[in-house]
């Protein structure tokens, strides 16, 4: 019986033994790795800023570069009189490239014509500064007017629906132009043309208004980052 329980605790010894032999080489790998990084705002580079534009005039020429309508020397001021057309080049970011995707829209901000819609407007877009020329090369017979500046408004933000991609320095040039026709021709019942005397007659009645009409072109330009 003693014999027995010899054995025995020899057995329990020798497990307790080989167990803290194998423990005491448990271990795992460990390393620390710091992963950082830097960046800065894109820059914009687009300021906002209000306009005064010389789309009117206080003059006007015609083919012999004589003076048709001009006014008055002690009230120097921009009119308009039927005949006289004028057009606006410009454009918003000659210079620098905004580091984002970009688009342009328009919208009308408070425009009114007291002319009762004699003034038509045009407008187009060209590559740069040096495809400006005059008014009648821009926008000869034919060419698409506007009677709004609501629809004018419509149409320069259909020319400037294609994004324009980040780093690229957007070189068109926007030119507005408008005209208020000389006179309106009408059937004259025999196959020929003859003054329409009603628009005469209105085109008179606006010169002569005690308070002259006023007609004033005021559009927005918004300059958004694009992302589609």
């Amino acid at each position: 019986m003693k014999k027995r329980n010899i054995i025995l605790g020899s057995l329990i010894a020798a497990v307790a033994i080989t167990s803290y032999s194998v423990s005491g080489t448990y271990a795992k790998y460990t390393s620390t790795v710091s992963v950082t990084d830097t960046a800065r705002v894109a820059k914009w580079g687009i300021a906002s800023a209000d306009k005064t534009i010389n789309l009117f005039s206080d003059s006007y020429t015609n083919a012999q570069s004589n003076a048709d309508v001009t006014a008055a020397n002690d009230n120097v001021a921009k009119i308009v009189a039927p005949g006289t057309s004028g057009i606006y080049a410009f454009d918003f970011n000659k210079d620098y490239a905004p580091e984002t995707d970009y688009i342009v829209k328009f919208a009308n901000n408070g425009s009114t014509d007291g002319t009762n819609g004699k003034i038509k407007y045009f407008v187009t877009k060209v590559a740069n500064t040096a495809a400006v020329t005059d008014f009648d090369t821009l926008f000869p017979d034919g060419t698409t007017s506007y009677a709004t500046v609501d629809a004018l408004v419509a149409q320069m933000s259909t020319l400037s629906a294609t994004p324009v991609e980040a780093g690229t320095v957007d070189t068109s040039v926007y030119v507005i132009g408008w005209k208020w026709d000389f006179e309106k021709m009408t059937d004259d019942g025999t196959g020929g043309t003859i003054a329409d005397t009603a628009t005469d007659t209105s085109d008179t009645n606006l010169g002569n208004a005690t308070t002259l009409a006023q007609v004033v072109l005021n559009i927005k330009m918004i300059v958004e980052q694009y992302q589609d």
